[in-house]
């Protein structure tokens, strides 16, 4: 079985609090006229050469809230440090989801984008990717996105949530299961290459590995992107993997 799409979602949050089908992004709301700061970014780049950006993600506050949400997702992926040291490295911001800025005189900036950090405990590390979304009116918000080395931006990651909690749900897992986790998800491998896209230009056919974690039980998934010749973006393909060996526990 395999299952295909593109399909725009905003959804709900399954499981204990990892699987995140759809942070309810409002742009207008996030956004907000700065009054002598910066002015909106909406690139990745903007943010990070930003003296405001970089001194916010720099500070003990900020670090701190990363800490606590990888000893967190720690927990939820049964992958916790009993004893040592956890030291958290910032990576950086991935992705901008509503326009950024930092009005002056604020303690956080104000807008929603994907943060990535590493989390190194026990002689294993992973990479985490969180979602920050603030506005004014509410504080700043760091949630759960994903574990891994997965290459998925935050609009296809919406699009096949659906798709692959349909896959999940008919799984070997016990019926009255209500937890499902993405436990690892494995860099991406170029399948195909020149494959035709919109416009007459080509992509690649890229396929990265998930794993699933639902009530004990590990099952893996491909997730396949590859170039649309009638629409613009990506098109994507989740195929379940038989017998697939299970990552290691990082």
């Amino acid at each position: 079985m395999r299952i295909s799409g593109r399909l725009g979602f905003v959804g709900r949050l399954v499981g204990p609090c990892l699987l995140l089908f759809g942070v309810t992004i409002d742009p207008a709301g996030a956004q907000t006229t700065p009054q002598h700061a910066d002015a909106m970014l909406s690139t990745p780049a903007q943010v990070m050469a930003s003296d405001h950006f970089m001194k916010f993600f720099a500070s003990h506050g900020f670090s701190k809230s990363l800490y606590d949400l990888g000893v967190v997702w720690d927990v939820s992926r049964q992958a916790q440090c009993p004893h040592g040291q956890h030291q958290v490295k910032p990576l950086g911001v991935s992705e901008v989801l509503a326009p950024l800025s930092f009005p002056e005189g604020a303690k956080a900036p104000v807008g929603v984008f994907v943060f990535g950090f590493s989390m190194r405990r026990c002689d294993r590390e992973i990479t985490y990717k969180a979602i920050f979304a603030a506005s004014q009116e509410r504080p700043m918000q760091l949630q759960p996105w994903l574990p891994g080395d997965s290459s998925i931006n935050f609009q296809l990651y919406r699009d096949a949530m659906p798709m692959l909690v349909a896959l999940a749900t008919g799984s070997a897992a016990p019926k009255d299961c209500k937890e499902l986790i993405i436990q690892d998800t494995g860099k991406f491998e170029v399948v195909a290459r020149n494959m035709p896209a919109m416009g007459g230009a080509t992509g690649e056919l890229r396929r990265e590995r998930w794993w699933l974690r639902q009530c004990g039980m590990v099952s893996a998934v491909d997730f396949e992107t590859y170039p649309n010749p009638n629409i613009p973006g990506l098109s994507f393909t989740l195929k379940p993997v038989k017998d697939a060996p299970q990552p290691p526990l990082r």
